[in-house]
Order: C-alpha cells, then sequence, then structure tokens
C-alpha cells in the first residue's frame, strides 16, 4: 500500500459514554479500509444498550459505500437494542447521504446539537 493510500485509509475512533447516551466520534476518512473498524465500534457501542448514540462526523473527510454501509448497519444494530441513532455530520458526509438518498434513514444534527 502506498503511503498515499495508507493516508487516506487513515480513521480515528474515540467512544465515551455521558449517562444514557453512547458518542463515537469519527475522523480522518470512512473508506473500505476502515469501515470495518467503525463497523465494530458502533455494533460494540449498541450492545452497551445505551437509549441513544451519537455518531460525530464532523472530523470525518471522506466517505465511500463501505463507510455508508457501516453507518447502516450501525442504525440496524440500534434500533435492535432500542436506542435511537443520530449523526453529526460532516458537510461532505450529508451530501454522501444526500446524494445516495440515505439521509432520511437517520436523525442528523448539527454540530452545536451534542
Amino acid at each position: 500500500m502506498s503511503s498515499r493510500s495508507a493516508q487516506q485509509a487513515s480513521l480515528t475512533l474515540r467512544t465515551s459514554r455521558h449517562g444514557d447516551t453512547v458518542r463515537l466520534e469519527v475522523g480522518g476518512d470512512l473508506l473500505a479500509p476502515a469501515a470495518g473498524r467503525m463497523r465494530a465500534a458502533l455494533v460494540e457501542a449498541a450492545t452497551e444498550r445505551p437509549r441513544h448514540i451519537v455518531v460525530d462526523l464532523t472530523a470525518a473527510e471522506a466517505v465511500d459505500n463501505a463507510g455508508l454501509g457501516a453507518l447502516l448497519i450501525a442504525r440496524l444494530w440500534a434500533g435492535k437494542v432500542g436506542a435511537q441513532l443520530s449523526l453529526i455530520p460532516s458537510q461532505c458526509i450529508r451530501n454522501r447521504l444526500t446524494d445516495a438518498d440515505l439521509s432520511r434513514y437517520f436523525t442528523l444534527n448539527g454540530p452545536d446539537s451534542v
């Protein structure tokens, strides 16, 4: 893998819990090589049975179909445990969700709705 490809596949994840809310902060590129890591973190968050799961994507710079798929899987897992999943998308992520006609499946919040 070239250094450019490795750089494109960089993804940072940070999970925290505040009461009945699990927050996952995602930074970098949500692309196929790293989408599995985010999917695993979201499924793990759902297994904690929170009432709310907030995925902060304001630091995410790119997303591909695998990344969008990981978000859809997270929505399904959240529903299975009775949690509400909401996204705080960067403009890039918001655009991709809209272009793929997926924004209707998520509660989308702005960066001030932490």
